[in-house]
Formats: C-alpha cells, sequence, structure tokens
C-alpha cells in the first residue's frame, strides 16, 4: 500500500513538472501571434493547462506560485497592450512581408481553432509539418521587419513584487475563474490566503445575472405596479399620479436583492477571509471573467447589514461601499503603470457634457449638461476647460485631453462587441465624427491621474469571437483603453 501510495506521489510529482515545463513553451508560442484576438483565443484554448497546475498548486498550498500563474493566465494580453503600441499599418508594407504575414496568420487560425491536433496522433503529422513552416515563416518576418516589436519585454507581476505596492491598510481580493473551479486571493502587504468557492463557476455566474437582472428590471416594477391599481380602482374618481405615487411608495417592494448581493458575498468569500477584512479600511477588487460586471460597491457583508425591518418602501441594507473603501484593478500587473505619476498641474481638469450627437437616434442628455456644469464650479476656473454641446468636438477633446490632471465625460457611451470600436458620443466637425472609440483612445497620450466615464456601459467590456469571456481575461474596453493611454 506505501509503495503505491509513493508511486501516487511520483507520479503527481511528474505531471506537476510536466506542466510547468510546458507552460513556458505556450507563452513563447502564443507571443508570435501578431494580433491580439488570436493571442487570446490561442492562450483560451490551452488555459485548461494553467488552471490544472493552479489546481494542483491550491492543493500543496503553494499559493505564492498560484498566485504568478492565475495573474500570468489572466493578464498577459492586457500587460501587452500596456507595455507596447500596436504596430504600423500594413497598407505600406512590402508585398513579400504582406505574402509572409498572410500564410502565417492562416497557420495562426489552424493553431488556435485546432486544440485537438495535440491529442490526435493522426494529425500529429500535419502538425508537424505546419509548425515547421511556421517557424520559418516567423524567422521571414522576422528578416523582413526587424523593426517590430512583438516579443513583449515586460512580465506580468510576481507577489513579492505586487505587494510591495500595496498601502498598509488596504487588503487586494483577487478572483480566478476556471473551468471547474473558482478561487479567491486574498493578498496583503505581508500575507496571501486562498479560498475555494463551493459553488461552481457556472453558479456563480447564474446568481451574478441574476443580480444585474433584478437591478436592471427593479424600475420597471413601479410602472406595473401603477397600471395595476388603475386597473384595480378604474371607478375611484380620487386616484390621480399624486395618489398612485404614494401608493407605490406605501407598497412593500421586492426585497430579494439584497438577498442576493448577501449570497454573493458568502459564496466568494470564505469566512476565514470576511473575518481577516476587518483589519482593512481600503479593499481593491481585482475581478475576473463575468465578475466585471458586478458592482461590488453594493454587495451585503452580513446578515446584520440585511433590512428585515419593512420599515422602508425598498429594502436598505448596508452596503460593502459604507464599511469600506472599494477600488478595482483590471489585473495585479497593471498596478506599476496606473502608479506612473500623470505629471499634469494638480487640480486641472477637462470636463465634458452633452455633445451635439452625431448619430440622431440619440436624445440629447440635459442633466449630463448640468452634471458638467455642477462639477465645474468645484474646481479653480483658470484651471478647468469646459465643452458642453457643440464645442465638445472630438478633435478638440483629443488635442486637449493630455494637457489635464483630470477628464470626465458626461455623454452617450455605447459598447460593442467588437469592443476596439466601443466608443463615446461627441460632437463632430469636417476632422472627426465624433465617434472617439476605444480603437483611437489606444493611440492618445493621457497624462490624467483620474478620467471619468460617466456614460452607460463605459466601465464595460468587449470579448472575441462572440464569446461573453475568456478566462484568459484578454478583453479591451473604453476603461482599458484609457489605462492604456
Amino acid at each position: 500500500m506505501a509503495d503505491r501510495q509513493d508511486n501516487g506521489n511520483d507520479l503527481r510529482g511528474e505531471g506537476i513538472s510536466l506542466l510547468k515545463n510546458n507552460i513556458p513553451v505556450i507563452e513563447e508560442f502564443r507571443s508570435r501571434f501578431d494580433d491580439e484576438r488570436g493571442r487570446a483565443l490561442f492562450l483560451d484554448n490551452l488555459t485548461y493547462y494553467y488552471v490544472l497546475l493552479i489546481n494542483e498548486l491550491y492543493a500543496d498550498k503553494d499559493y505564492a506560485a498560484m498566485f504568478n500563474l492565475a495573474e500570468k493566465v489572466k493578464s498577459r494580453s492586457f500587460i501587452d497592450m500596456l507595455s507596447t503600441k500596436a504596430s504600423g499599418i500594413e497598407e505600406d508594407l512590402p508585398a513579400d512581408l504582406k505574402d509572409v504575414l498572410s500564410r502565417k496568420k492562416e497557420i495562426e487560425t489552424v493553431f488556435r481553432d485546432s486544440l485537438w491536433v495535440f491529442f490526435n496522433t493522426e494529425s500529429s503529422s500535419r502538425f508537424g509539418t505546419l509548425l515547421n513552416e511556421y517557424s520559418e515563416l516567423y524567422q521571414k518576418k522576422e528578416e523582413l521587419q526587424p523593426d517590430l516589436q512583438t516579443m513583449i519585454s515586460e512580465e506580468t507581476i510576481k507577489l513579492e513584487d505586487f505587494q510591495d505596492l500595496i498601502s498598509d491598510g488596504t487588503a487586494v481580493i483577487e478572483f480566478f475563474i476556471g473551468r471547474n473551479a473558482f478561487y479567491t486571493f486574498l493578498v496583503t502587504k505581508t500575507g496571501i490566503s486562498v479560498s475555494r468557492s463551493k459553488s461552481s463557476p457556472r453558479d456563480i455566474d447564474s446568481l451574478v445575472t441574476k443580480i444585474l437582472t433584478d437591478i436592471n428590471l427593479f424600475p420597471n416594477k413601479r410602472g406595473a405596479f401603477i397600471e395595476l391599481q388603475k386597473i384595480m380602482n378604474r371607478n375611484d374618481e380620487t386616484l390621480d399620479s399624486a395618489n398612485l405615487a404614494r401608493m407605490w411608495y406605501a407598497s412593500d417592494a421586492d426585497r430579494t436583492i439584497q438577498l442576493s448581493l448577501f449570497q454573493l458575498y458568502k459564496t466568494m468569500i470564505s469566512p476565514e477571509q470576511d473575518k481577516a477584512l476587518t483589519d482593512f479600511g481600503r479593499v481593491i477588487i481585482i475581478p475576473h471573467g463575468f465578475l466585471h460586471e458586478m458592482p461590488f460597491a453594493a454587495l451585503v457583508t452580513s446578515v446584520g447589514g440585511l433590512d428585515l425591518t419593512k420599515k422602508n418602501h425598498i429594502a436598505r441594507p448596508r452596503y460593502w461601499i459604507e464599511d469600506k473603501e472599494i477600488l478595482t484593478l483590471p489585473s495585479a500587473s497593471s498596478l506599476p503603470f496606473l502608479l506612473k505619476s500623470g505629471g499634469k498641474e494638480e487640480g486641472s481638469i477637462l470636463i465634458v457634457g452633452n455633445p451635439i450627437y452625431p448619430n440622431t437616434k440619440f436624445s440629447p442628455l440635459p442633466f449630463a449638461e448640468k452634471e458638467a456644469n455642477e462639477i465645474s464650479r468645484h474646481f479653480e476656473k483658470e484651471k478647468t476647460l469646459l465643452l458642453i454641446g457643440q464645442e465638445a468636438t472630438e478633435t478638440m477633446i483629443k488635442g486637449s485631453a493630455s494637457n489635464y490632471d483630470i477628464v470626465h465625460f458626461a455623454t452617450h457611451g455605447i459598447y460593442e462587441e467588437d469592443a476596439l470600436k466601443s466608443h463615446l458620443m461627441l460632437t463632430k466637425n469636417s476632422t472627426d465624427d465624433g465617434y472617439l472609440r476605444a480603437s483611437e483612445i489606444f493611440t492618445m497620450k493621457l497624462n490624467a491621474n483620474l478620467v471619468v466615464l460617466s456614460a452607460c456601459l463605459s466601465g464595460r467590456v468587449g470579448a472575441f469571437g462572440g464569446m461573453k469571456y475568456l478566462t484568459t481575461d484578454d478583453l479591451t474596453g473604453l476603461t482599458r483603453a484609457l489605462l492604456y493611454a
């Protein structure tokens, strides 16, 4: 029996060693893809190996190695974006280089979409042939275009370096969602703990979806309630709009959202981690996958925080934001970039409110203009550039945004599945079309320490290939474009 156990341990050790040795090979191969979409989908197909190793590291309580690997698989392409600029435009490339890149892209598509080649022995010969051709094409491309920066110099951050950047009184919660496991890292300046949720990622995704749906649909309940009262009391001549409003506010509205918010917190955060958080006033959240949609500040962290009195028309629980300062980061590896000072005069602000929208289907936002005017009153006039209506042109904003410490947008924001096409609506002119796209923001140079997006869906991210989210977190949206700029 002991020999059998020893053999099992030996095999497990060999398996872990094999996984560790193969991940650098995957990373090297991934770096040779020219386009972000290819890198994202290729790595997402192979995250199975990362997750296998992460599961084993959790069993061994090797939390530092686990954090480093989780950050690598989540943040690799985002760090690619932060550390390099996009390479040139293909229209000006020589014909022979275009041919090389075209064939290289064809082979990358096969590698990206055909994970089975690694397991199907009948296809191993074809795979080997393609791999040899791909290596030759890669070398030829390097010869024809030696200045192209395809090899990334920046690495994802290691745990000890990340902890050096965390201030006292701050705790960081980073989530990692595998195909069959949901992990929560709690990182402080001096320690780390990891918990694995008893719920599956699918169940947690369903709970998040329920919360978001309930929040979005709640405003419709008022209209439904009023229409029902009109039908039930159609002979009551005193039933005017004021009385209907009073009846609505006197009713007991749906109180289940707060229970879902409490359930989600307890599902993601272990009791030990919850207890440890009492010592910290600031919590930084690093989401993953579907959690990017979740408003973490609205979570309810204890039974005592629930509103069970029914004294309020709408349940008024104690939200997490009332006890902690809640911040979010796209990844741990982005922190060094974000800590770099913008260097502009402190307190200078560019405010954009209610432009003349290029798409006439969108109505003006008078309260966005009011918001912009109200914010401007809190800053020194000589340090403020307020752009309202016709003045809020895309051209003006592109040309002046780099001069301000704070940039505030109060306008329509549009989310696209092709995330680089997500955009803010501004005023158009003869130079620009009024759509400030994420792809354009990537080319801007911002020096701001704070950018506020007060726009519909502006904080959302997009996913490649029609998929909702990739395990690799290789997502690009307006928020990330601004971080990059």
